[in-house]
């Protein structure tokens, strides 16, 4: 049965398992193929996740390689709320402004 491990690199840049577990799921309807599934849960997103990289690796045997792939974290904020004193602090589209 293939494994499946998410993995990320700490703040030394050490990659370390985040996740090993993984489940084998069997096929429906007579088929006599089933999969391995793992589901990544991040418990308290936070912004100290933003860019961080996740590696699953995919592994069947010792005899070949693992396959890989990367999920990076990518967060937008919505625009918070700021009051203005006067109609000349007013943003203009196409203009900068330093909130």
């Amino acid at each position: 049965m293939p494994r499946l491990i998410w993995a990320s690199e700490d703040e030394d840049g050490r990659t370390k398992v985040v996740d090993s577990t993984f489940e084998k799921i069997e096929a429906v309807g007579g088929e006599s193929r089933s999969f391995t599934k793992n589901t990544l849960t991040i418990k308290k997103l936070s912004r100290k996740h933003f860019g961080m990289t996740f590696t699953c690796f995919a592994s069947n045997n010792n005899a070949t390689e693992a396959a890989a792939s990367n999920v990076t974290i990518d967060m937008k904020r919505k625009m918070f709320c700021r009051q203005f004193s006067s109609q000349n602090q007013l943003p203009v589209r196409g203009s900068m402004h330093e909130f």
